[in-house]
């Protein structure tokens, strides 16, 4: 018997554990959908509608009249996960037979290419078996394959011709998928694309995750130093003082640990595209090559998503300000009107003040440089302002700007948003 004997085909390798992933898929779905108190023109309608049971879901919410954001984003990671779910990939290029030596009593290992002997049909890789020997084959779970190899699926949504989940070629990139995708719509904010990656999304986290701990020991440290040098008759109301002070720090701490890492990428596109004749945030037509010439040539991962945005023709400022709205943006609008628009607060520092870009990069005073004004600088739509507060007075709000030393850390380092501003002053 040789290895073609035992697996004479690819769908020989095919377990029976993925038939029961396939059959959870597609189950009957009338159970599911009466069991939801849906009427039969309800189900008939979803049914028709929706062929794919990844689709269902989503067909149901908009059939019943609950449908929310982002329910199409769930849609999309969930075809993502059961393609990944239905099959392991396999390894081809290498798997193994297990023999055990009789005249030695000690098991060999031999290698041979699984797709050369089973889809080839190699007689060099049909290795002749002997009684007793087991064939390995291995998946992607058990060796890490090429990355060109790899099943890479990446969700593409928003203002594209044809928003999907597209499995990515070998090297292909951000801007080839793009056109693969049918090109950009009209509408389409390339400046503000957001490129979220899994990998950084963890490495992000790990980041944020340090920090934490990080603020953790210097709050205990401090408490332990002040605790040590409280004498005297007042030591009962300082006690107090700091009591209250640890809780201000601790309530800021398990806000910061509600905070997520987005996986963002920043792309670091030029601003500059936005004043010149062709703006990469307007868009005449679907988009061509020439349009995406801004965007880096970034190989695409196994879990990266892109979101093209629409237009947004405002601007907004968070932070010590007096104002917080969103503000209309106008052409050449610059950080200096913002500031003045938002009004500072008495305990705001303008001069820690930085920009948080629509392409997720940060600008502050120091990237400025010395013979250029941060104030002077235009804002592109989707920017957002943020005004930190002064660190010369004691709060918990504070006590994490003090400790962190640069808000532009969170922001680069941290994968968090604008948002988390609001969220840390609360």
């Amino acid at each position: 018997m040789r290895v073609q004997d035992l697996i004479p085909d690819r769908e020989a390798l095919i377990t029976p554990e993925y038939y029961r992933r396939k059959n959870q898929l597609v189950q009957n779905r009338s159970v599911t959908l009466k069991a939801q108190g849906l009427t039969p023109a309800q189900i008939q309608a979803i049914e028709k509608a929706q062929q794919l049971p990844e689709n269902l879901a989503l067909a149901t919410e908009i059939i019943t009249g609950t449908a929310e954001a982002g329910a199409q984003s769930r849609a999309g990671s969930n075809v993502s996960e059961r393609v990944r779910g239905m099959v392991d990939q396999i390894n081809w290029d290498y798997a193994l037979i297990e023999r055990l030596n009789k005249a030695e009593l000690r098991t060999e290992l031999i290698p041979f290419n699984l797709g050369k002997a089973v889809v080839q049909k190699d007689p060099a890789h049909n290795l002749l078996l002997q009684s007793g020997d087991v064939i390995t084959i291995m998946s992607s779970n058990d060796l890490q394959l090429p990355s060109d190899r790899k099943t890479r699926l990446v969700r593409v949504e928003g203002e594209v011709a044809a928003p999907g989940v597209y499995q990515a070629r070998p090297g292909e990139t951000l801007p080839q998928l793009l056109l693969r995708a049918g090109g950009v719509m009209p509408q389409a904010y390339l400046y503000g694309l957001e490129f979220t990656r899994e990998s950084v999304r963890k490495q992000q986290q790990e980041n944020l995750d340090q920090v934490i701990r990080r603020l953790e020991n210097q709050a205990q440290s401090a408490a332990a130093s002040l605790a040590a040098n409280l004498t005297g008759e007042r030591a009962a109301q300082a006690q107090i003082l700091q009591q209250q002070q640890q809780q201000q720090q601790q309530s800021q701490i398990a806000r910061l640990k509600a905070l997520k890492s987005k996986g963002r990428v920043a792309l670091e596109l030029d601003p500059a595209a936005g004043e010149s004749a062709k703006p990469i945030h307007l868009r005449s037509a679907r988009g061509k090559a020439a349009d995406f010439e801004q965007l880096p040539d970034l190989p695409l991962e196994d879990g990266d998503a892109i979101l093209v945005p629409s237009l947004p023709m405002f601007v907004s400022a968070v932070g010590s300000v007096s104002n917080e709205n969103v503000m209309i943006y106008k052409t050449g609008k610059t950080v200096g009107e913002v500031i003045k628009s938002a009004s500072p607060t008495d305990e705001a520092d303008p001069s820690e003040a930085f920009l948080l870009r629509a392409d997720g990069s940060v600008f502050s005073r120091r990237a400025a440089g010395f013979f250029n004004s941060f104030e002077s600088t235009k804002v592109m739509p989707g920017d957002t302002l943020i005004v930190p507060a002064r660190v010369d007075r004691e709060s918990g709000y504070n006590f994490l700007v003090r400790a962190l030393r640069d808000w532009t850390q969170i922001f680069s380092n941290l994968g968090i948003g604008a948002a988390a501003i609001k969220t840390l002053k609360n």
